[in-house]
């Protein structure tokens, strides 16, 4: 083995030194770890969060530092970039060893040797727990304002409905339909406060109250309703092909604005892309320990690549592409799962499960 040069020497501890400056002088906390998910390396921030001097950290895992549960979260995220040599992007909540709780947002990604071959896995966090407590405090302003406007949205609602009905007397059929038009535009304003405060609920631990309803007549039914005109307008059908939802009453056990903005979300997504003249099916299927609903149409599938990226946020063309996003996490909060899956007649199938 020959003598490095002492020239090389040098230049060596002068990279060495610029890089270990480089990685002191962040306010992020940067990483690298081995194969085994050991740290190799940490910079001065990622030592003073775990309150110890860094060569007491080289060698060890996130197990000695982390509660079991962050841990092994954090463990099983490192594994997934080593394995795939996909780099990763999160927020997660973690415990430091002095019993705070922060908000951080991770970068992962591999550690590569020269020859390509990956030996390791190395990460930045930035402690975004500030944001998280500005972004909270938004939330729980909208929460406020949208539930405080929902409520007399609902009273103006039944009024209007008991008027139509000409319970305050007899109307004549020029005030009849202004009454249902001013009805209609008031049940669109109560449906969008309502998605909002649903969306604004989501940043919550806990999940609201869930309730026994009627799936066909409290859910179903009513969001049909709200795109009448637009089903009538693009000539759709809606079929039993599938395994139908029975015309009686269908009780589940859920918060019944959380499944109606889901059904709302499938629905619109069919008749937006399903196309002229295409046909939408509801199924259910009666498991053991869960019921599993199905949204189907005719029309085009979701191409390969973009099956799984469908429900992450921004990603959809066209929309705001959070209302598939959303909608699995509110079936994740119930307790279900929500997936896409690919008909052999090459249509878009969106299932859902609900615990019974």
């Amino acid at each position: 083995m020959r003598d490095i040069p002492t020239e090389e020497i040098d230049k060596l501890q002068r990279h060495s030194s610029m890089l270990s400056a480089l990685l002191n002088a962040s306010t992020d906390s940067i990483y690298i770890k081995d194969h085994r998910c050991r740290f190799v390396i940490v910079n001065h921030t990622k030592a003073q969060h775990l309150g110890l001097p860094v060569d007491q950290i080289i060698g060890k895992t996130d197990h000695d530092f982390l509660p079991q549960d962050e841990a092994q979260q954090a463990f099983e995220n490192d594994v997934r970039v080593i394995t795939t040599g996909q780099p990763i992007e999160l927020e997660e909540e973690l415990t430091r060893p002095n019993g705070s709780s922060v908000w951080n947002s991770v970068k992962k990604a591999p550690w590569r040797d020269g020859e390509g071959e990956i030996i390791g896995m190395f990460g930045i966090t930035r402690d975004i727990t500030i944001r998280k407590k500005y972004e909270q405090y938004i939330l729980d302003m909208l929460t406020i304002a949208t539930h405080d406007i929902r409520n007399p949205l609902v009273s103006m609602g039944m009024t209007l409905k008991l008027l139509m009905r000409g319970s305050f007397g007899p109307i004549d059929h020029s005030v009849k339909a202004t009454l249902e038009d001013l009805y209609s535009r008031n049940l669109r304003l109560e449906r969008i406060v309502s998605d909002y405060l649903c969306k604004a609920s989501l940043q919550n631990v806990h999940m609201p109250s869930k309730d026994t309803i009627d799936l066909r007549e409290d859910v179903i039914d009513p969001v049909l309703d709200e795109c009448a005109d637009l089903i009538a307008k693009k000539h759709i059908t809606i079929d039993n092909r599938l395994k139908s939802i029975p015309g009686h009453s269908v009780l589940i056990k859920a918060n019944r604005v959380w499944i109606m903005i889901v059904y709302r979300t499938l629905i619109n997504n069919a008749i937006k892309f399903g196309g002229e003249g295409c046909e939408i099916s509801f199924g259910r299927e009666d498991h053991e320990y869960e019921y599993v609903f199905n949204v189907w149409d005719s029309g085009p599938g979701v191409p390969a690549e973009k099956r799984e990226k469908i429900f992450d946020k921004f990603e959809s063309t066209g929309s705001t592409g959070l209302g598939l996003p959303i909608s699995r996490d509110l079936i994740e909060k119930h307790g279900g799962k929500l997936w896409y899956e690919h008909t052999s007649g090459g249509h878009p199938n969106f299932k859902f499960s609900l615990p019974k």
